[in-house]
């Protein structure tokens, strides 16, 4: 398959992905910790389940670089639960420091677009805004409160 190519992480049961492979998008690494998450994207997608990396995130960084502009678009989930406002909002959740490596994933592979998902409130606390910052250009449509 030729056209528009791309990661997803954080990929869940295959939410994200169904709405980039319907705007033509080929799916080339999808990665995801949750088992049963992984298994329903597997069986939702038989013939591309191989693409489908079942692992913490933070083994797959080292074989991103093979993607290093290669891909119009990274995108992904992070973790919300130590931000939202439905949960603890603790800043001290050890999910919350996902954000950190899927951005560490979009400076390896340096995409055309990336799309990150996470809530209002993840903005807010100062270490991220100030890394978001840093990125610049990648992320100029991100809003702050």
């Amino acid at each position: 398959m030729c056209g528009k190519r791309a990661i997803s992480l954080f990929s869940g049961a295959g939410g994200l992905d169904i709405g980039f492979e319907k705007a033509g998008f080929q799916i080339v690494l999808s990665n995801e910790l949750d088992h049963d998450a992984a298994c329903t994207w597997r069986a939702n997608r038989p013939k591309s389940s191989a693409s489908m990396r079942e692992c913490d995130i933070k083994q797959l960084l080292p074989e991103l670089i093979q993607y290093q502009d290669k891909i119009d678009v990274l995108f992904g989930g992070p973790p919300c639960q130590g931000f939202s406002v439905a949960g603890k909002m603790d800043p001290n959740d050890s999910r919350s420091e996902l954000i950190f490596t899927f951005l560490k994933a979009v400076e390896i592979v340096k995409p055309t677009k990336n799309v990150g998902f996470t809530i209002s409130t993840a903005l807010r606390n100062v270490q991220i805004s100030s890394l978001l910052e840093s990125f610049g250009s990648i992320f100029s449509s991100t809003e702050k409160p």
